[in-house]
């Protein structure tokens, strides 16, 4: 599926605010059946584009809880312990 370069960004922001493949296909104009197909087996400049914005607020969130961890918000550690656990796991993975 051809994208323009206006298409792309707004689907990355699509991405960052949550937007789902149905809301995202109708704000950009694409048909909805090939934006399904795309978020189905994840693959495709579409489905790419808004994981991109997806991943952008969650790495911005991430900080955040980061820099409250860091300033000493007990909730905070727990969580970023918590991703930091995970991200140990799922790399141990590769090698198993």
């Amino acid at each position: 599926m051809e994208l323009t370069e206006n298409q792309i960004a707004t689907i990355i922001q699509c991405g960052t605010v949550g937007f789902n493949y149905r809301d995202t296909s109708a704000i950009v104009g694409l048909d909805e059946n090939e934006v399904k197909e795309q978020f189905i087996s994840e693959k495709g400049n579409v489905y790419e584009a808004w994981r991109k914005g997806r991943l952008q607020t969650e790495l911005n969130l991430r900080n955040s809880m980061l820099r409250a961890a860091q300033d000493g918000a007990a909730p905070m550690v727990e969580k970023v312990l918590r991703f930091l656990n995970r991200t140990d796991e799922d790399h141990r993975d590769l090698f198993e």
